[in-house]
């Protein structure tokens, strides 16, 4: 992805992002496997940095925790790759997906989280 592409990519969005300071491990939500770590979400989308390049349209199912402050709440999430990128041949990838199964009950959470 070039530098235009992310920009023109990043004015595409239509909901604000909420950056993950600290390492938050996304697992497969079936077998338990730590997919990547949680770079950035919204109400309708997530990046992740993780070890393995993904194919643009494979489907996923994750579970993403999430801390308020008061508890943590795991989020089950289902979710397409719409991009994958190398991160500068360090052997990890930057992914972006679009959510696309989520509970009302999980979709409220993370729409209060977010700011949305």
């Amino acid at each position: 992805m070039t530098i235009s592409e992310s920009t023109n990519r990043a004015d595409m969005r239509k909901n604000p992002r909420l950056d993950t300071p600290d390492q938050v491990a996304v697992r497969d939500r079936h077998s338990g496997d730590v997919v990547g770590q949680l770079v950035n979400l919204s109400v309708d989308g997530l990046m992740l940095m993780g070890s393995a390049g993904l194919e643009p349209g494979t489907l996923c199912e994750f579970r993403v925790p999430l801390d308020d402050g008061k508890q943590i709440t795991e989020l089950l999430i289902g979710a397409e790759v719409l991009w994958c990128q190398d991160a500068n041949h360090s052997g990890s990838y930057w992914s972006g997906f679009h959510i696309i199964d989520i509970s009302p009950e999980h979709q409220a959470i993370l729409a209060a989280m977010v700011g949305d």
